[in-house]
Formats: C-alpha cells, structure tokens, sequence
C-alpha cells in the first residue's frame, strides 16, 4: 500500500520590506516625514565659503561664514539662493558638502538630511568633469 502524499504547507507569510532609510556610512537616518514632525523648530546653519579671492568669475568668495535660519522642510535649494545673494556664484556652480552626508542635492530638504541647528556645511565651486 502507497503511503498518501504529505500535506500541502502554506508559503510562508510575505513580509513588506521596511521602509527604505537612506544609510550614510553606517549612520540610518530617519525618514524625512518623522525627522520634521520630531524637529519642527527651525534651524541656524553655518556654509563655510571656500577661500577663493582670486577667482576669475568675481565670485565673492574669501573663505567667510554664512549664517542663515531656515525652515527644516525647505531645500538645500533656497539655501543656495541665500549663498548666491551673499557671493554672487550662481546657484549651478555652488557644490554645498555636509559632515557625514557628503554633497547636497537642491531637491532635498534639510529634513530628508536629518540637519540639526548649528551645523557646519562647506561651500565649493562646482568642477565639470575629471583631470587628465
């Protein structure tokens, strides 16, 4: 006598992937919604200005410190704006470096960032391509 086939399992469950959290060497960041709504203060950062006076665009760029009090929703764009109106280096040429984060892009806030008060971003002139 043939013994009957073993009963058919279930699959196991799917789970859903969690959210995707940007991760920057090693440090998870928080979701950009939950960082503003745990954050909402606005917050004082500082762009170190690259020291540069005699760039030949007329840039104004003698390695001062910008300060400026922004909203932790707004984009690293209108940080940009603020640059520019200071330095006269348009908006396309400016490259702005944060600690741990590297390059900001102009579409992020400072929110998708996790961007604390007080904190110290490096401004530099944006290269086009790589040397020879």
């Amino acid at each position: 006598m043939v013994p009957p086939p073993p009963a058919m399992q279930p699959p196991p469950p799917i789970e859903e992937p969690a959210a995707k959290r940007q991760r920057v060497d090693g440090v998870i960041l928080m979701p950009e919604n939950e960082f503003a709504e745990a954050y909402p203060a606005p917050i004082r950062l500082h762009v170190q200005v690259a020291n540069e006076p005699e760039n030949p665009n007329g840039w104004s760029l003698h390695g001062q410190v910008l300060t400026l009090e922004v909203d932790i929703r707004a984009s690293v764009r209108e940080l940009k704006q603020f640059v520019f109106e200071h330095t006269k280096m348009p908006i396309a040429k400016q490259q702005v470096k944060a600690p741990i984060v590297g390059f900001l892009k102009d579409s992020l806030s400072f929110a998708h960032y996790n961007m604390y008060t007080d904190l110290v971003l490096e401004l530099s002139a944006r290269q086009r391509g790589g040397r020879r």
